[in-house]
């Protein structure tokens, strides 16, 4: 069963010693006061559990396999990972592994510029897919009418957007402490100018670090999951 958003988000607060998001960086320290903008709101905290589950599953124990789709058509001129309907909505590739057009397996080059090769049987030329996972950045020749089909993308994805009211659907329930860990981290980063805040963000750099670490520039170490012995 997933776990909802704002059960993760309550978690925060519980771990951040936080009543709700009106008090954050008044409590503890009580520097702020009652009339004091909220640093920190409900769907700012959901926004950081979305990037940290974004994050996750980037990792080996955060993968998600799946396929998504695009129908080629004559003219079009390449496609971006927006252009794919996934085989679960809302979720976005992120790493080509194989491709094909019909039942024709396709080639494809160079992990971090996702070419997708796929000879154009009308012409001699070569039709190319372009994927670049930061920008979306696209092109690629024109398609002929002989380049049509539908062109199936096995890929690694990423997971459905975290906001209030939703669940963590995509990513298993003895993970989501991860995420919440990264959330709080985010929150005391946020509220760096509060005493109380800021001699937290050690302990919470610190747990993301294993998994974060690596691609965010926290550094790394084994990971071992929690539960696990």
């Amino acid at each position: 069963m997933a776990v909802a958003v704002n059960d993760a988000i309550q978690q925060v607060l519980v771990r951040l010693a936080e009543d709700n998001t009106s008090t954050i960086a008044e409590l503890p320290a009580g520097t702020g006061t009652a009339s004091s903008a909220t640093i920190a709101t409900n769907t700012q905290i959901a926004t950081f559990l979305d990037e940290a589950q974004k994050l996750f599953c980037r990792t080996p124990m955060g993968r998600i396999l799946s396929t998504a789709t695009k129908t080629l058509t004559a003219g079009d001129t390449g496609a971006d990972y927006d252009a794919f309907t996934p085989l679960v909505s809302g979720q976005v590739p992120w790493r080509i592994l194989s491709a094909k057009v019909g039942s024709t397996p396709v080639k494809v080059a160079d992990p971090q510029w996702q070419h997708v090769y796929y000879p154009n049987q009308a012409t001699t030329g070569v039709l190319a897919y372009v994927f670049d996972a930061g920008d979306n950045v696209t092109y690629g020749p024109v398609i002929s009418s002989g380049g049509a089909g539908t062109l199936t993308i096995t890929a690694l994805m990423l997971p459905r957007v975290a906001s209030g009211g939703g669940n963590l659907t995509d990513i298993a329930d003895h993970y989501v402490q991860y995420l919440i860990s990264f959330a709080c981290w985010r929150v005391c980063e946020l509220n760096a100018a509060e005493p109380a805040f800021a001699a937290m963000i050690a302990n919470y750099r610190a747990e993301i670090a294993p998994w974060a670490g690596p691609l965010i520039g926290l550094g790394s170490a084994t990971v071992v999951a929690k539960g696990a012995h």
